[in-house]
């Protein structure tokens, strides 16, 4: 990695270890937004807001190494399948683990007390645990940053049910309008994310730390955490990778490199992997002695953005439209037939012989489709 002899004088070079882009300069030169800081969202060296400067954002986040967690052993066993977004449906999913997006995170947060509990918001079983999932757009994510408590939020969110929390996906792309991003702010972004699993861990629910990275310096640098903290449960967006491309193979290659260099095995959760890549994943990952959980909406899309039922051919995604049975009757079996054909590519892998898989199904869907009509 390209390293300018300036690097070692900036506070975050024991993070970032110099990059390319050094000196970590204005990354909007020879336009018009070059050093318009009072509206720009990155921080780097030359910031010259009139809210602060460069070492100010530094010292919003927090370090790596400062990040203590011990997950213990006591944690349910998940599902490997876990919904998301069930508030687009005015069916409960008769499930008995669910996750809660950002948003509705956020929503529900602002108006405590005022309207239904966050399981009927998201039309699942009152009791059941829940997890809350921490990536989204970057809007939402800077309003999740911005919010005048943190603590208090995760308070509420606990008191209501929520049992655990993901890393929140601050974005490190290596572009942002067609210009390379500076290092420092991704390194900023990193330290961000490692504040919020500080705060859920204080908090007392369950943090999952997101593993996403730059480069090899990250990948040693997260290995080398791994090993030194009680981590059973960890968790990885793909929300930018729609089929298997070379980017996709890149980045799950570059996940198993830190899981094998740590020497450890984890269950991870998946965000952003649909149900046509899922056992993919399982495969992939089974290699390596992981399991995998995949918090997804996939399945709900399709019922009620397309009136889909979803089938499998070998390992095959299918669907077919379902004109006689009203969408909101096709989700839960869209659900249970992704879970059932998850299943059959678990169950024969050792990692998963290991321990008990925690069956999605309740009732089968032949059972549903049957109610429906």
């Amino acid at each position: 990695m390209q390293t300018h002899l300036f690097c070692t004088d900036c506070p975050l070079y024991g993070e970032c270890g110099g990059a390319r882009t050094s000196p970590c300069e204005c990354m909007f030169l020879r336009t018009e937004k070059a050093h318009v800081c009072n509206t720009c969202r990155i921080g780097c060296r030359e910031r010259k807001a009139k809210d602060g400067n460069f070492l100010t954002h530094v010292l919003d986040g927090l370090d790596l190494k400062s990040l203590a967690i011990n997950q213990g052993s006591g944690f349910h066993t998940l599902p490997l399948v876990i919904p998301v977004k069930g508030g687009k449906s005015d069916m409960q999913l008769p499930v008995n683990f669910a996750a809660v997006d950002l948003n509705q995170l956020i929503a529900f947060y602002y108006t405590q007390g005022k309207n239904k509990t966050i399981h009927e918001r998201i039309r699942v079983p009152e009791g059941i645990p829940l997890i809350g999932v921490a990536n989204s757009t970057d809007d939402v994510l800077e309003r999740f940053w911005g919010l005048p408590s943190r603590s208090d939020f995760l308070e509420v969110l606990s008191d209501a049910g929520v049992v655990a929390m993901t890393g929140p996906t601050f974005s490190i792309m290596d572009t942002f309008a067609g210009r390379v991003t500076v290092h420092s702010h991704h390194v900023l972004m990193l330290r961000r994310h490692h504040q919020v699993m500080s705060e859920v861990n204080s908090n007392g629910m369950l943090a999952i730390p997101n593993l996403y990275f730059r480069n090899q310096f990250d990948i040693e640098y997260w290995a080398d955490w791994l090993r030194k903290n009680e981590i059973s449960i960890i968790s990885r967006d793909f929300s930018r990778t729609k089929k298997i491309s070379s980017f996709l193979l890149e980045e799950v290659e570059m996940l198993k490199k830190v899981i094998q260099k740590s020497g450890k095995t984890y269950h991870i959760l998946f965000t952003g992997v649909g149900s046509a890549n899922a056992t993919f994943f399982i495969r992939e990952f089974a290699k390596i002695g992981c399991r995998c959980s995949f918090i997804t909406s996939d399945p709900m899309q399709k019922a009620i953005r397309g009136g889909r039922k979803t089938y499998y051919m070998g390992d095959k995604l299918h669907s077919i439209k379902q004109l006689d049975i009203k969408r909101k009757f096709l989700i839960y079996p869209n659900y249970v037939t992704l879970e059932e054909q998850l299943r059959k590519i678990a169950e024969p892998l050792a990692c998963y012989n290991a321990g008990n898989i925690v069956n999605f199904k309740q009732e089968s869907s032949h059972d549903l489709l049957r109610i429906a009509a």
